[in-house]
């Protein structure tokens, strides 16, 4: 199995302790990551702000693989070669729909076998089982329901992430607690700075992760 982690938000200031995680995670030796934006990055902007993070942990090489309008097949081979894969923040429903657009969901599936796969906020919701949970930021409880089995995304792990909760009010905090009531799932809530690694199916909580199952908070 491989290993994943899930940030809320990486350039968060509070972020140390899961950096530190990571490092270890990673090792020495001079890596290569493959960065898959989840909106496109025309400009590069964040491809750059991402390679100057990264190169502070050894990464010395980097590959920019786009699955939307820059989409290059010839590049698949050169993606899967690299040690990581970063899957950046952004919609994460615009980002499922890439990875089912170009067939990417047994390609990612398969190099998470034995790679290592860092997801940020809604990059780090489809390496999770479901993203419907964003329909609840962005319409209501009703819709999160009705398109979840249209939403399931990588399922490389038994859970779905929400990052940002200690940006959520009480109105939404309580929809997702009604959500998980109502379709059982297990939700792992993680603040800014907070974070969750998977390394070989054993699963480490950075930071106040908080369990939501059944309606509750554990």
């Amino acid at each position: 199995m491989g290993k994943y982690i899930l940030y809320s938000d990486q350039m968060s200031a509070d972020n140390e302790k899961v950096h530190i995680k990571v490092k270890q995670l990673l090792g020495n030796g001079n890596l290569s990551l493959g960065y898959i934006p989840s909106t496109g990055d025309k400009d590069r902007k964040y491809f750059s702000n991402i390679k100057a993070f990264y190169k502070s942990y050894g990464i010395q090489e980097f590959i920019f693989f786009d699955l939307d309008e820059e989409y290059d097949e010839s590049k698949v081979d050169d993606l899967l070669s690299c040690d990581v894969i970063h899957l950046s923040g952004g919609d994460p429903i615009f980002l499922l729909n890439n990875i089912k657009k170009r067939n990417f969901k047994p390609v990612l599936k398969k190099y998470a076998d034995n790679g290592i796969i860092i997801g940020v906020s809604g990059g780090a919701c489809n390496i999770g089982e479901n993203i419907s949970l964003f329909k609840l930021f962005i319409s209501n409880l009703d819709e999160a329901l009705s398109s979840r089995c249209q939403l399931n995304s990588l399922g490389l792990v038994d859970f779905e992430f929400l990052p940002h909760y200690n940006r959520w009010n009480k109105e939404f905090k309580d929809n997702v607690k009604e959500y998980s009531k109502r379709t059982g799932s297990t939700i792992y809530a993680c603040n800014d700075g907070d974070g969750v690694i998977v390394n070989d199916g054993e699963i480490e909580f950075v930071g106040n992760i908080i369990k939501i199952i059944d309606g509750k908070e554990m």
